[in-house]
């Protein structure tokens, strides 16, 4: 049987998180490692944390872990991109939610899966909040001339 390994700084690359979060994750037991003279992550057990992680804000959603007052209204939203290198939408995803105040209610993830080339990004808050975050898709995917598939009227 053949490993295909990565060290914690590759990791962090992938999941465009600080080494320091990734080592986090390892020692948190969310993401298996074995330690051969430096952490080593198999890819089989970064792909495996990824799809938990994806799936944890869908859940997270679905079950409105925390109570709401009424006539509150929440959306998620799932936008996958297919693409060679995800990191110049993502930077710019990051940096508009963490301009926004901490008592907004918004929670984003980001996936990426090297072997379909898919970004998954999965993110549920307020419609503001989303109205912000599919206008940076939309302006990203103008200005790179990224093809949008749009629905078709029957």
């Amino acid at each position: 049987m053949k490993f295909e390994f990565m060290t914690v700084e590759e990791a962090a690359q992938i999941l465009g998180v600080s080494e320091k979060s990734v080592r986090d994750f390892i020692n948190s037991g969310e993401l298996p490692a074995t330690k051969i003279g430096q952490w080593k992550i198999t890819t089989e057990g970064l792909k495996q944390f990824i799809e938990s992680r994806s799936n944890r804000s869908v859940q997270s959603f679905l079950n409105n872990s925390g109570p709401q007052e009424s006539g509150t209204l929440l959306i998620c939203t799932i936008c996958d991109y297919y693409t060679d290198n995800p990191m110049g939408l993502t930077e710019k995803l990051m940096t508009y939610v963490n301009s926004l105040p901490e008592d907004v209610p918004k929670q984003w993830n980001f996936t990426w899966d090297q072997a379909t080339k898919r970004a998954r990004y999965t993110a549920w808050g307020t419609p503001a909040f989303l109205s912000g975050m599919l206008h940076i898709i939309e302006n990203y995917s103008d200005e790179y001339k990224i093809e949008v598939r749009r629905p078709t009227e029957e």
